[in-house]
């Protein structure tokens, strides 16, 4: 018979409240780095959320201490008829609100009038205007005077409204406790981790605790996605309104999608991009092909000089050669050209390409050549027969980065492209819907959901094709 280990380490005599509580300990850090998380996402979305109301409540109480009424909010009552409450003797209160608009707050306003209708309380104005920043409860109590008659006692009570940014270090501080957490007890479940029934059911809680923190982490980078789908759905007047709609309502439907894949300017900025990027990529892949091979396989003097130059060209920023870049277009008549885009995009994207490319070929064993040339093979023959072929996945994820590049391109295409007609779908999208008075937000999203389509499709499709090419030439040998 085999000896048993010890048992301790085995898990044998481990109590089974210790598993339990390392699941527990593992679900609660991963519910507070998950809720730090979400809270952090929306304070850099911009979306600073008030955590208590925001609300404008008048309570009436008659001359014995009795509330008879309670007012819903105030704010959104602003502007709509009064509220009249009826009390003892014929008397009676009324409510009203007002929104400044310009100093942006809300002035309440409430009177006592006899049976008569007379006025024969007002309360004064000053204390009863309030920023949208805060919460008031007002009681208005009725109250008689040595003559008998009602008159009414207004008491203010208001709270400053709290946002989520008050709490920024706290849930900077839980996330790093919930991802600290994690890690420690992990190291102290560590030694117990043997093929028992409660270690496996250990194992497999680590393991589901892990996709949950996945989830949260996909659903987190896929909000904004999401989001832009959703608005692009809704009318323009419900994109930015708070609190922001999320998901189909009734009001959701394809009408930003039919306005704007039914006008042909649109659907011209659509081809122009695909004509700018597509030839982008066909004189950068041609270029960058002949460079890197020449790079790769032969030694040349001044080579490492000319490698240095060529990625020199990414250390100077877009802006600091627009201004003489224009002026070079200008002589040469390529303004309103798609060959200026198309050259100007090279530019940007050929040091990148080459040294990818170069990194690809230095990977692929000299021998091949030399078997190609035994054969009668050429230079030429022997890069696009023998080399070429095998460098596909760096020729694919070249192809793909340029394509990225060039298809997102702005401020190129905005100094070249004068005619509304000659446009990119990037100007074109910023300056189609971005008014000086109003903004259409639903066209925006739908135009940028369609203008986001051609990348995703060519991400799934040329995804193993691209990890492999960028990560084929990073070892050498």
């Amino acid at each position: 018979m085999r000896k048993k280990t010890d048992a301790s380490a085995s898990g044998q005599n481990v109590p089974v409240y210790f598993f339990v509580l390392t699941l527990v300990l593992r679900v609660l850090c991963v519910l507070l780095a998950a809720f730090c998380l979400y809270r952090l996402c929306q304070l850099l979305s911009g979306n600073n959320i008030a955590l208590s109301g925001r609300e404008i409540v008048v309570q009436v109480q008659d001359a014995g201490g009795k509330t008879v009424f309670t007012s819903p909010d105030l704010r959104e009552l602003a502007g709509k008829d009064p509220r009249s409450v009826a009390l003892e003797d014929g008397y009676a209160c009324r409510i009203s609100s007002q929104r400044n608009a310009r100093k942006k707050f809300i002035q309440v306003s409430l009177t006592l009038t006899d049976e008569n209708g007379q006025t024969v309380f007002q309360a004064e104005q000053e204390p009863l205007q309030f920023t949208e920043e805060v919460r008031a409860d007002i009681t208005l109590a009725a109250v008689r005077d040595e003559n008998g008659a009602l008159t009414a006692q207004v008491t203010p009570r208001v709270s400053e409204v709290t946002h989520i940014d008050h709490y920024l270090m706290w849930y900077l501080l839980g996330l790093a406790i919930g991802i600290a957490g994690l890690i420690a007890v992990g190291l102290a479940a560590r030694p117990f981790r043997q093929n028992t029934g409660i270690a496996r059911f250990s194992r497999t809680a680590v393991a589901v605790s892990r996709y949950v923190l996945l989830a949260v982490i996909l659903v987190v980078a896929l909000f904004p996605i999401l989001w832009m789908l959703f608005a692009s759905l809704l009318p323009s007047q419900r994109v930015m309104q708070i609190p922001p709609v999320l998901g189909i309502t009734s009001e959701s439907s394809f009408a930003n999608y039919i306005k704007v894949f039914s006008q042909a300017k649109y659907l011209k900025y659509y081809l122009n991009s695909i004509i700018t990027a597509s030839g982008t990529v066909a004189v950068v892949m041609l270029i960058a092909l002949l460079a890197s091979y020449s790079f790769s396989r032969y030694s040349f003097a001044g080579k490492n000089a000319v490698l240095t130059l060529i990625m020199s060209v990414q250390m100077f920023p877009i802006v600091a050669i627009l201004i003489s870049l224009y002026g070079f277009y200008m002589r040469w008549n390529l303004v309103d050209n798609y060959f200026g885009v198309i050259l100007a995009d090279t530019v940007q994207a050929l040091p990148l390409a080459i040294m990818l490319l170069r990194s690809f070929f230095d990977t692929l064993p000299r021998s091949l050549d030399e078997s190609a040339r035994i054969d009668g093979a050429g230079r030429i023959r022997t890069m696009m027969s023998i080399l070429v072929p095998l460098t596909v996945p760096g020729l694919i994820a070249v192809g793909i980065y340029t394509f990225l590049n060039a298809w997102d391109d702005y401020l190129m295409s905005l100094t070249i492209m004068k005619k509304d007609v000659m446009k990119t779908l990037p100007v074109g999208l910023a300056q189609s819907f971005l008014g000086e008075y109003a903004h259409d937000y639903g066209a925006l999203m739908a135009f940028a959901m369609g203008g986001s389509l051609p990348i995703v499709l060519m991400f799934i499709f040329f995804q193993k094709y691209m990890i492999s090419g960028l990560t084929a030439g990073a070892v050498k040998g």
